[in-house]
């Protein structure tokens, strides 16, 4: 389990308590998640794409916390799974569980490491991958002083994977230079 912290914003110029979560190392999104998240107003565009994708053309679609806790990788094929390693702050593949990071990287066709803002491309990219090809893609939100960790262990991992990291100063096509 992940532990998450809430601090709501001030009311009236009160500070309120802080909420405390305890949430799994791994979600997958239920179909009604899936089209909750492609028509929610103000949804982030990257996240519509992935939306969009999972529930026209039947990709599970996955997010892994930070976690030292094993997590599954999802049942069905293909699927697209968003590891987010920028929630607080960044750890690198150190923050997750070493067994289930390298059979989710292991079983991807396709690994984007996004360590700026989101770049729209990498995330459609994934979604056209999975849907049109049917083969497994993995997204690594991170923060730049992690962003060549993932892309040598997904190369270390899986050599035969597609790559590409946006940077914050622009793309990478197969990782760095």
């Amino acid at each position: 389990m992940v532990d998450l912290l809430h601090f709501p914003a001030p009311q009236n110029g009160i500070s309120a308590p802080f909420t405390h979560h305890r949430v799994p190392a791994s979600i997958l999104l239920s179909r009604s998640d899936i089209d909750a998240l492609k028509y929610r107003q103000g949804s982030e565009k990257h996240w519509s794409v992935l939306g969009e994708a999972a529930s026209q053309f039947a990709l599970d679609l996955m997010c892994v916390f930070q976690s030292q806790e094993p997590f599954g990788l999802p049942s069905g094929e293909p699927f697209i799974t968003v590891v987010g390693d920028d929630l607080f702050r960044s750890l690198g593949p150190d923050g997750f569980e070493e067994d289930s990071i390298h059979k989710l990287l292991a079983a991807a066709s396709y690994v984007g490491i996004i360590t700026c803002d989101p770049v729209l491309s990498v995330y459609a990219e994934a979604a056209t991958i999975a849907a049109k090809y049917r083969k497994n893609a993995v997204i690594i939100e991170t923060q730049p002083d992690h962003g060549r960790d993932w892309c040598q262990l997904a190369r270390t991992i899986n050599p035969n994977a597609s790559c590409r990291v946006a940077l914050t100063d622009g793309e990478s096509t197969d990782g760095y230079a």
